[in-house]
């Protein structure tokens, strides 16, 4: 009698914990899921924002679009006609914002077109380092202006790739922007161009362009959101013309030629922005787009580099044979 009941007791017990167990199981299933839950809804909740964000700037950079086109016009004729030099200045004033305005709306379309997946690339087989020189030439004067120094360094001979020059230019535009707006007087700014062997990943093979500045530099946790959308990082400049645009579309337009954008920052050590294009795409247009060096690039008998991580890297192992400073 008292085995049965000691047998009875200990199944009993058993049985209990086999309970205990399954529903502690369960809850923690539960819970797990919920969790999940609440992580997709917030998640969503941030896509549809985000979406309500686009949509808002989207619409209004229409209705600003067609006004602002017409105001490019006489604001040219101010910048270069009238022979009092006050009011040429105030025209040339009013000309760069215009066309600084007509930039971040034209960023704005392209974002929006990004997520319809109505944006397309026009690629075509090109100089790639040429298409970089032009860039940082028209960026001479606003460097000049700033006492900032600009250096291209590409290697004597073509980089050729097949690439979409407006949105290479894009890309570079707001690099060169941003690194210019945050490097201090006596500072400088260098865009650095360099072919990339084959790999795994890329037979073919790529291109690497590096801009990097001297500036501030940018902290460990402003680096993990830095190409988020509207995503704007606590020392945006004393001008307050950072939008969180930029950096985002630099990403997506590297990503929609099969390629990568990366930074490197430590604060007080300026920042490096690089960005690799694969030799993958296939070019719609015919016809390759490419030029000399500049006369005024001086040529150098051995590879010029500068000192400072990723350019470096790129420089040396891409042979840059000149430097222009501009």
């Amino acid at each position: 009698m008292v085995a049965h009941l000691v047998g009875y007791v200990l199944y009993s017990c058993g049985f209990g914990l086999i309970i205990y167990g399954v529903r502690a199981y369960t809850k923690v299933r539960e819970r797990d899921r919920a969790n999940r839950q609440l992580e997709q809804q917030a998640l969503l909740h941030l896509q549809e924002m985000d979406r309500v964000k686009t949509n808002f700037f989207t619409n209004i950079s229409h209705e600003l679009r067609t006004p602002l086109t017409l105001i490019l016009g006489p604001a040219e004729v101010l910048a270069t006609e009238p022979a009092d030099p006050a009011v040429r200045q105030q025209g040339s004033l009013v000309l760069r914002s215009a066309h600084k305005l007509l930039t971040l709306i034209n960023q704005l379309l392209d974002l929006s077109k990004l997520e319809a997946g109505a944006l397309r690339l026009l690629p075509a087989s090109g100089d790639a380092a040429a298409t970089a020189r032009q860039l940082v030439v028209s960026f001479s004067s606003l460097a000049e202006s700033r006492q900032i120094m600009l250096y291209c360094e590409t290697p004597w001979d073509l980089v050729l790739l097949v690439f979409d020059a407006g949105k290479l230019k894009e890309i570079l535009t707001n690099l060169l922007a941003n690194a210019l707006r945050f490097t201090p007087a006596g500072g400088m700014v260098t865009v650095t161009v360099a072919e990339l062997p084959p790999v795994a990943a890329t037979s073919a093979g790529g291109v690497a362009v590096a801009v990097r500045d001297t500036g501030s530099g940018i902290d460990a946790e402003e680096l993990l959101h830095l190409f988020d959308r509207f995503y704007q990082a606590n020392d945006a400049g004393a001008d307050g013309q950072r939008t969180g645009i930029g950096l985002a579309l630099v990403r997506e337009l590297a990503a929609l030629h099969g390629g990568t954008v990366a930074v490197a920052s430590e604060p007080g050590l300026g920042a490096t922005f690089t960005v690799q294009l694969p030799r993958g795409l296939r070019a719609v247009a015919s016809g390759v787009a490419v030029s000399a060096a500049p006369s005024f690039i001086k040529r150098t008998h051995a590879p010029e580099s500068i000192s400072g991580g990723v350019v470096s890297e790129l420089s040396a192992r891409s042979g840059c044979r000149y430097r222009a400073c501009y």
